[in-house]
């Protein structure tokens, strides 16, 4: 079976689900485990107090170097029940709990029936954590094994009966205190069956060319891991992607698709470049080898000198069309996806226009300094396409995605086919929570006694917030009839969404996109690491999850005077709206 030493590692998180299995046979399956974990252990901690850790057989090492180990159970009154009634694991569980600790093993169970799991076990419990429970045998069974005395208004029955989701009265045992007391656990950040999360679906919509790309895509991938493709398989995948982006590619473009970019397509299947060759050098070279037998069988002799030297001449335009072939396959699958990017609107001529209205001209036409557009090119911004968990009130979570722009530091999205973006996300990075709290109200000007009631804090402290908002050039300060007051330096410095689930945080998933080989990228200006801390500023109980690139087609203008001296100006390839850089 699998070694211990690969279940069992530091660090490492090991789940063995045996949901499928009967009860008898999943028991048994943890009664091994647990006797093994208990074995190994024991010989372990001998070792290292001996200071022996390299004697031994590669079988002894990968079977007994087992660190310290907590092992999970859950369901465990189907393995270790109460009264007569045994399993394949309760003697090795028992035997685990009661010997477990000093070789530095630890056992944690989860259970709905309390009074139906072995007493033995119970007896051994340092921590108990008993959420809502009914039925009166599991309110007493939890009361008789809670490890520390319970205060009498946690004793009465109706008190566990009615305790809210996520609320537990927990019991801890140590050799200095005990305690007992009543805890709030964090809302799960996983679905269960009993209760499904609650979660925002994000809809993803291609147009039909996007998805012939991607079936091309995912075709080229298949072929580089095998050279032939059935058209089956590649009709059942082109049905998913139909299905899933609501489109109706059919499997005659897909092919016509394969042959253009110098593909093989037959009856049945899609070859790579050069398969079918191959297939045809392998048929000339069996066709030879089968005719110099039959000459060698009827004793001729002569010819087949000719004929090898013909093959050899053969044989070296074939290699030269082989490579030919692997150069024209290169180049074709070079195409495959570095990045996925939105479609460029606006072509090289009006680029042109757009970035000569941001270069310096003379007043006047006489005074001051000229540019001129020196040169354009095109290059791509990163976007984070960023998805989270979203923690409301509830005892669960929702799950939103934002987008977010690296050059400008500011939340992106999709308005009628143009991009907006948010403003004032980048002022959070330098602030501390107490000063985001307070720039988030100053939405209008307010005064020091208003602030400091909405901030729950004392005026002096109220006041010592706000003084380092002005001193960082992000609010204004004055005074009015013997009160100080306190607003945004610019009113509109800051436009933000109050909600993390608001669905315009999510439309750039919805426009245009395209695939482009490997290009120029402008370096981030705001790094990935950075994006949970400043996200969980701007709206709280938020846990990020998952982090992509998208990229942003960006046309970037070298504007340049007389003098020689040169800045860089750029706008986005889809609005033409010039990019505004943090520092």
């Amino acid at each position: 079976g699998t070694p211990l030493s690969m279940l069992s590692r530091a660090g490492q998180m090991t789940i063995l689900d045996t949901s499928f299995l009967d009860d008898t046979v999943s028991a048994l399956v943890v009664g091994i485990i647990s006797r093994r974990l208990l074995s190994a252990r024991k010989l372990s901690t001998r070792r290292e107090a001996a200071g022996k850790f390299d004697d031994g057989a590669v079988e002894d090492l990968v079977e007994l170097n087992v660190p310290p180990t907590w092992l999970f159970i859950d369901e465990a009154h189907t393995l270790i029940p109460g009264g007569n009634t045994k399993t394949p694991a309760s003697n090795a569980l028992v035997e685990y709990v009661k010997q477990g600790r000093r070789p530095g093993l630890s056992l944690v169970f989860a259970t709905q029936q309390p009074s139906a799991i072995d007493s033995k076990v119970l007896s051994q419990l340092d921590i108990i954590m008993a959420h809502k429970l009914v039925f009166d045998d599991d309110v007493k069974a939890i009361q008789k094994r809670t490890p520390t005395i319970i205060p009498g208004p946690y004793k009465k029955p109706n008190f566990i009966k009615t305790l809210p989701v996520g609320t537990a009265l927990t019991g801890d045992r140590q050799e200095t205190t005990a305690r007992a007391f009543v805890m709030n656990i964090r809302p799960r950040m996983s679905q269960h069956e009993g209760r499904d999360a609650e979660t925002v679906e994000v809809k993803h919509e291609l147009e039909k060319d996007q998805v012939e790309t991607l079936a091309m895509s995912i075709l080229a991938r298949q072929l580089e891991k095998d050279p032939s493709i059935s058209i089956e398989s590649i009709e059942q995948t082109l049905d998913t992607l139909n299905n899933t982006y609501k489109q109706n590619v059919t499997i005659e473009a897909i092919l016509a698709m394969a042959q253009a970019k110098g593909l093989n397509v037959d009856d049945t299947r899609v070859y790579a470049s050069g398969v079918l060759e191959e297939i045809e050098d392998d048929k000339k070279q069996a066709e030879k080898e089968a005719r110099a037998l039959k000459r060698e069988e009827e004793g001729i002799e002569g010819d087949e000198d000719e004929e090898e030297e013909d093959d050899e001449e053969e044989d070296g335009e074939e290699e030269e069309d082989d490579e030919e072939y692997e150069d024209e396959e290169e180049s074709e699958y070079e195409e495959s996806v570095e990045l996925v990017a939105l479609k460029s609107q606006i072509d090289e001529a009006n680029a042109r226009k757009l970035l000569v209205k941001h270069r310096l001209k003379k007043k006047l036409g006489l005074f001051g300094e000229e540019e001129i557009l020196d040169r354009l090119s095109v290059k791509y911004a990163t976007l984070y396409r960023v998805k989270y968990n979203y923690f409301s009130q509830k005892d669960a979570f929702q799950v939103g995605e934002a987008y977010l722009n690296s050059l400008t530091g500011e939340l992106i999205h999709e308005i009628n086919g143009k991009l907006k973006e948010g403003k004032g996300l980048p002022l959070l990075i330098g602030l501390n929570e107490a000063e985001t709290y307070a720039l988030k109200l100053l939405g209008k000007a307010r005064t020091l006694e208003a602030l400091s009631e909405q901030m729950k804090m004392e005026k002096g402290n109220t006041k010592r917030v706000f003084d380092k908002l002005v001193e960082k050039n992000i609010a204004i300060v004055a005074k009015q009839e013997d009160k100080i007051i306190y607003a945004l330096k610019n009113k509109n410095m800051i436009d933000l969404p109050l909600n993390p689930l608001n669905s315009v945080l999510s439309s750039i998933g919805k426009m245009p996109i395209t695939e482009v080989e490997a290009v120029s990228v402008i370096p981030p200006k705001i790094e990935e690491k950075e994006l949970a801390e400043l996200l969980k500023k701007l709206w709280g109980n938020v846990t990020v999850k998952e982090i992509t690139h998208l990229f942003l087609p960006i046309w970037e203008g070298v504007l340049k005077k007389k003098t020689g001296e040169e800045r860089i100006e750029r706008i986005d390839a889809i609005n033409g709206n010039q990019i505004k850089m943090i520092n």
